[in-house]
């Protein structure tokens, strides 16, 4: 499924809940496990002679060494290994950097940090790497719960390739953690031949479905991509989204990117933005 994954940790309940999916998929993918740490230069005072801001920046070490002694010990518990970077800087280019340097084919993260005081935010974070990264990123937004990793995943398909990929990539998480599956494919109104390819869409994803021994519901609906697929999920009771960076055409306004930019916005689940 994964490879080499990549994940974001700042010591909030949210990354280290992020961490343990993160291991999960690691064991079911037999994938190389990598985290990052990153203590944001951006926080307190700009002067390195400033008292205020050396205090916070050794608050900001020691909570840094607290978050890896914490996930050593989780990966140990999970019988994975992991490797530690520890960075200085800006959080967001530097996860996007660092997983191009080191070949990550996932990223994951949380999507709230720490605090708005300690600026450690993995909201903000987030955001810039759903949009700068070329990387599949999987943001986290449930704190751990009990039970399956994942339980009901809502796929969203435009007939492009990208969103086939996307599809074949939630049926896989499905089949490991024995999720509900569902797939949508939103018509636009503006366009008529819409519902003619809604239906070659819906057979194509019963042929992949079928291909890989799960089932899954299609849903076809009508409007808004994004909002479509927001509310979908939530009647759904979905844990997780699954959708590609890019879709057909600008011109149809069913293309994925500004879909899933609005998606990573605005869903109150976790949410996979595939784009290899």
């Amino acid at each position: 499924m994964f490879s080499n994954i990549l994940i974001a940790v700042d010591g909030s309940d949210i990354s280290y809940a992020a961490f343990n999916r993160a291991v999960e998929i690691a064991k079911w993918s037999n994938a190389k496990l990598e985290a990052i740490l990153v203590v944001e230069t951006r926080i307190g005072v700009s002067g390195p002679m400033e008292p205020s801001g050396e205090i916070i920046r050794q608050r900001l070490e020691a909570d840094q060494q607290e978050a890896v002694d914490h996930i050593v010990k989780a990966a140990a518990d999970a019988g994975v290994e992991v490797s530690i970077r520890t960075e200085v800087g800006s959080a967001g280019p530097l996860i996007v950097k660092t997983a191009e340097k080191l070949g990550n084919d996932l990223i994951v993260a949380g999507s709230l940090g720490k605090s708005a005081f300690d600026r450690l935010l993995l909201g903000s974070v987030s955001s810039y790497v759903a949009k700068e990264s070329t990387t599949n990123f999987l943001i986290i937004r449930e704190k751990e719960t009990a039970g399956k990793i994942f339980s009901n995943i809502l796929t969203a398909v435009d007939g492009s390739e990208v969103s086939f990929l996307a599809f074949n990539r939630a049926a896989d998480i499905a089949k490991q953690t024995g999720a509900v599956l569902h797939a949508v494919y939103v018509r636009s109104p503006k366009d008529p031949e819409s519902r003619e390819e809604e239906t070659a869409v819906t057979e194509k994803v019963k042929e992949l479905a079928a291909a890989k021994q799960i089932a899954v519901q299609v849903h076809g609906e009508e409007g808004h991509p994004g909002n479509v697929i927001v509310k979908l999920a939530e009647d759904l009771g979905s844990d997780l989204i699954v959708a590609g960076s890019l879709g057909k055409s600008a011109i149809n306004r069913l293309f994925l990117g500004s879909v899933s930019s609005y998606i990573a916005k605005a869903a109150k689940t976790s949410f996979l933005i595939v784009r290899n």
